[in-house]
């Protein structure tokens, strides 16, 4: 049914369901997946290290530093995640899979993606609200709802304790 499908993970639990999820979809031999985990960019780690006062003294060489080891250790981390999924998504029978890092705003660098891929369906991952709150998602995949354009968006929530 899809030819290409995207797949945010970022090393939540909820996005570890999405991989199952995405598995799910990709039952067809021809379908690739595409696995996407994004990070923040140096410039807003660098904005970040100026609130962590305690550990820069306000030094830029400090500050400077510590964003460029928060970028190492995330972009790391995010290498480990997408290429686990990968590793999942292959033990689940999808032979078609890549993967990619992004640095940016999740919900632009994922629309971006999808757009550029030309993918059929987004799947990720979102945080469930009961009650009132519980049309509300966050809002990372509330923007990618609002422009993914033709994909279709999977969200991959917890269930709610009502149902």
């Amino acid at each position: 049914m899809y030819q290409k499908i995207l797949l945010t993970v970022d090393g939540s639990t909820l996005s570890e369901a999405a991989i199952s999820q995405a598995a799910s979809l990709a039952a067809g031999a021809d379908t690739e997946v595409v696995v996407l985990e994004v990070v923040d960019t140096l410039d807003t780690l660098r904005r970040q290290a100026l609130g962590e006062y305690e550990l820069t003294d306000g030094d830029r060489a400090r500050i400077e530093a510590l964003a460029e080891e928060t970028n190492f250790t995330r972009r790391d981390r995010a290498r480990s995640e997408v290429e686990s999924a990968e590793s999942e998504l292959r033990t689940a029978g999808v032979q078609n899979v890549r993967t990619v890092i992004a640095e940016g705003l999740a919900g632009n660098e994922i629309v971006d993606l999808a757009t550029k891929e030309g993918v059929d369906a987004v799947v990720m991952a979102t945080r469930g609200h009961g009650g009132l709150g519980r049309e509300v998602v966050g809002s990372v995949a509330e923007f990618v709802l609002r422009h993914a354009g033709r994909a279709a968006v999977v969200l991959v929530g917890p269930r709610s304790s009502r149902e």
